[in-house]
């Protein structure tokens, strides 16, 4: 599906690997070139050559000097673990209830779903409203369909970063309308930009965006009869809202270790050839370049090593 993202760069019919026209770094580059965003995490996709799926986190690489994009810094991470925190055995919901996890915005195919019910990894994302509500046509945003208008409307707030409780209501496969309640709140992930790029001692600004939204959802009818009644339904909400925060927690903590694991990833390997060209340049080297490990270091980054050592030698 390359040619849907770039069809320029990468027209149907064309063979090989070419990043630009992949999501991570398509998406990436667009939301910093707009938005001055600096992170991007893809929805859920299987890899090439591998039954392996999972995400992809993108960062920007961008020239100090002119502020131009150059490239993309990119880091594959599983979403298994966050998987294991919502299984129904850890996290129980009512009869028929459900989870939905989605992204903070759309991405180059119209889809923002990460968990959904009837979702699995193994097939390309659909809208998150396709899960949702089955049995209404929800395909696009000028929907006259009203169920549509009012999930949209609490989309649109999940993916703002806002938290909170909702009412809405689907057509069954009976045609017949069916209540539901649904608690979310946002996900954050902490994103750390240089100063200046070219000089990781001039220190980072700390940047916090929305990347996630989590959902715990319920049938009406499910929560009336556990409860006996509408006059104990909103107690069961509020335990729903107390165990969503958990979940967000727990979530936001799996966030954050991924991120200091690409922070890690890109800033030691970087901060060390800085140091290898400033001992360079102080001429503290007198026989061949350090070697550098290679079992903790990118290949891109050993590309640029070599590079630098043909050019000393």
């Amino acid at each position: 599906r390359a040619f849907q993202i770039n069809p320029k760069l990468c027209p149907e019919g064309k063979f090989g690997f070419d990043p630009r026209c992949r999501d991570w770094y398509h998406t990436g580059k667009m939301k910093y070139e707009k938005n001055n965003n600096w992170s991007h995490f893809t929805a859920p996709y299987k890899f090439a050559n591998s039954n392996f799926f999972g995400q992809t986190a993108s960062m920007p690489i961008v020239d100090p000097n002119t502020n131009m994009h150059v490239g993309q810094s990119v880091v594959d991470f599983t979403i298994q673990q966050i998987l294991d925190v919502l299984d129904e055995m850890t996290t129980p919901l009512l009869k028929d209830g459900f989870h939905i996890l989605i992204a903070s915005e759309q991405d180059d195919f119209n889809s923002e779903t990460i968990i959904a019910p009837g979702y699995f990894h193994n097939k390309t994302a659909d809208p998150i409203a396709k899960f949702v509500l089955p049995h209404d046509d929800c395909k696009l945003k000028t929907s006259n369909n009203i169920y549509c208008r009012d999930f949209d409307r609490i989309l649109v707030k999940m993916q703002a970063g806002y938290n909170g409780t909702e009412e809405f209501a689907r057509t069954t496969s009976d045609g017949s309308s069916q209540k539901l309640h649904l608690s979310y709140a946002p996900v954050y992930a902490t994103t750390y930009i240089p100063h200046n790029s070219s000089d990781f001692s001039q220190g980072v600004n700390e940047s916090r965006s929305v990347i996630f939204s989590l959902a715990l959802v319920n049938l009406e009818s499910s929560l009336l009869q556990e409860n006996g009644g509408k006059e104990h339904l909103w107690h069961t909400v509020r335990l729903s809202i107390a165990a969503l925060s958990i979940l967000v927690v727990l979530i936001a903590f799996l966030v954050i270790r991924e991120s200091y694991v690409i922070s890690l990833l890109i800033t030691t390997p970087i901060t060390r050839l800085l140091h290898l060209l400033q001992r360079v340049n102080r001429k503290n080297i007198e026989d061949d370049l350090p070697r550098f490990d290679r079992t903790s270091t990118s290949k891109e980054v050993l590309q640029v090593y070599n590079t630098f050592d043909q050019l000393y030698k």
